[in-house]
């Protein structure tokens, strides 16, 4: 049950005292997303197709870990796994040789109509679940990286001041500021909140500063817009 919104109190449309029962989604989708991982494991656990080039007959695992499945062959030696598929709402990631590849992509469309397939390599960027992803020179290492997103991020704060160090010399005996205003303390939580999606993700070496910034956010602001434009300006270097 939930408390109708405010807005609709204050609208006349319904009461303060008013509690709705909710029976379908509110994500304003044709579905939830969990109705659809329901239904999706369900269609997974069911998938098999015929490996030609292994000599094997291949079927879905689910692990543990709900979204990391096996992909395991069988033949007259016995069961082993081939690949890994990993699912992100409906996003897919699958890991194997190119036969592995090939025959749960065959099958998933037999499935669901499916955008065409991406292969990670070294011609450009493949994103999934916000990361992107590019094999190396060598053909075998794996780069991983936020490169969209980081992009993005410059362009919209349009940072340009150099800096010769990665994060300036922190007084932690500073006094927080005054006349501290919401605004502020929205603007320095928004860059906070940034930045700490790529900390969290690809870019460790700048998870210190945003610890910081966290800490000072509601209490030194302007301080921590600052810092945030910091990190952001181009090396120096």
């Amino acid at each position: 049950m939930v408390v109708p919104p405010r807005v609709l109190v204050e609208a006349g449309v319904c009461t303060a005292s008013e509690r709705w029962v909710v029976n379908k989604a509110l994500y304003g989708l044709p579905s939830s997303p969990a109705c659809w991982a329901v239904h999706r494991d369900n269609t997974l656990r069911n998938f098999s197709w015929q490996d030609f080039t292994l000599g094997m007959k291949c079927r879905m695992r689910q692990t543990p870990e709900g979204n990391l499945w096996e992909v395991v062959g069988t033949s007259e030696k016995g069961e082993s796994v081939v690949g890994h598929v990993l699912v992100y709402v409906d996003d897919m990631m699958v890991l194997g040789s190119d036969s592995v590849r090939n025959g749960f992509m065959k099958r998933m469309t037999e499935e669901w109509k499916c955008t065409p397939g991406e292969s990670v390599n070294t011609d450009g960027w493949v994103r999934f679940s916000g990361f992107e992803l590019q094999r190396g020179l060598d053909g075998v290492s794996l780069k991983v990286s936020q490169v969209s997103y980081v992009r993005e991020l410059l362009k919209r704060h349009e940072t340009k001041t150099e800096k010769q160090t990665p994060m300036p010399k922190w007084d932690t005996e500073q006094p927080p500021e005054e006349d501290i205003s919401p605004s502020q303390i929205k603007a320095a939580q928004g860059i906070t909140g940034e930045l700490l999606w790529a900390a969290g993700r690809t870019r460790p070496d700048i998870s210190f500063v945003v610890s910081i910034m966290g800490q000072q956010v509601t209490k030194r602001p302007k301080w921590v817009m600052q810092l945030g434009e910091h990190v952001l300006g181009p090396s120096g270097d």
